[in-house]
């Protein structure tokens, strides 16, 4: 999941939503550490996302990298609240 810098710290770029029985919310998260992520990456969560084609032009290096916008997860049993 790519990161961006805000300020002195960073943030996931990725925007991640958690589905659950009285609708959708937005996770937010403090950091950006892989272990504040596994908890919602179980065996048997559902994944949607939603990409974006980027076009970059980088020294003389041209392409196009697919990048997760936004993810939807649908988690198999109860995770953990993320901060709010």
């Amino acid at each position: 999941i790519p990161t961006a810098t805000k300020g002195e710290g960073s943030a996931y770029s990725t925007e991640i939503y958690q589905q659950e029985p009285t609708g959708t919310r937005k996770l937010v998260f403090t950091k950006t550490n892989v272990s504040e992520l596994e908890p919602f990456f179980l065996p048997g969560t559902l994944v949607d996302a939603c990409f974006r084609l980027d076009v970059y032009d980088y020294q003389q290096h041209a392409g196009i990298r697919l990048v997760a916008k936004k993810l939807l997860l649908h988690p198999s049993m109860p995770v953990p609240s993320a901060m709010e």
